[in-house]
């Protein structure tokens, strides 16, 4: 049943998107990112989802792009991994190693909740780039339909026990969690050493539970001028 409901809020986002003159597109050539993510202004690809750094497959990784007419206006990727019996936050600390090795970046801590509520069959949505120009009060309800339907179609397609990402703090005091459609937050997630520009002790980590994702598709295909 909870396919039905992802399916259906997945539509609705797209629809919604194409009557406001917006399309969703999936990415299958993943060497084509690079380019893709400077036109959108940002300089580089973060580790854990670069292709270039990663082996990455279709049964593995997917990034989408937001597109109106021939531009494209934002995108966001997502990556999958099983850890089976592994905690998370051995997961995270194995590939900060392996990333930042050159530059000695490593994480020290993570934060017990991690551990806590996330394990197993685990979806991570990250480096959502949006253009400078489409930043803003118009780009509100765009993104949001654009991010529920990533976690939409991660749910579709990975099966995850829950999708998870990584916010800024100040990002989290500005109502990013319920925005972009996540449910929970773990503050201060972990606990850098000679962190990267891009990351910070205070990063949070939002996450939210294939089960409670379900209760909320069905929610907003049935309310959807919640979106």
């Amino acid at each position: 049943m909870s396919d039905f409901y992802f399916n259906a809020l997945a539509a609705e986002c797209r629809q919604g998107l194409k009557d406001d003159g917006y399309d969703i597109l999936h990415v299958e050539d993943l060497s084509t990112i690079r380019n893709l993510v400077e036109i959108l202004g940002k300089p580089y690809l973060t580790p854990r989802l670069s292709p270039f750094l990663n082996d990455f497959t279709p049964n593995n990784c997917f990034w989408l792009l937001l597109t109106r007419g021939d531009e494209t206006v934002a995108a966001g990727g997502c990556r999958f991994d099983d850890l089976g019996n592994m905690k998370l936050s051995q997961f995270w600390q194995n590939c900060v190693a392996r990333h930042y090795e050159r530059t000695g970046g490593a994480v020290l801590d993570v934060a017990s909740p991690v551990d806590d509520y996330l394990s197993g069959r685990l979806a991570y949505f990250g480096d959502l780039i949006v253009h400078e120009e489409f930043r803003g009060a118009k780009a509100g309800r765009v993104l949001k339909r654009f991010t529920h339907f990533a976690i939409a179609f991660a749910m579709l397609k990975f099966d995850p026990s829950a999708v998870y990402a990584f916010v800024r703090e100040k990002d989290v005091g500005r109502g990013a969690m319920k925005f972009y459609g996540f449910n929970t937050v773990i503050h201060n997630a972990q606990t850098w050493s000679n962190a990267p520009s891009y990351h910070r002790d205070d990063d949070a980590c939002f996450f939210v539970t294939q089960k409670y994702f379900s209760y909320y598709a069905k929610l907003l295909s049935d309310l959807p001028e919640k979106l």
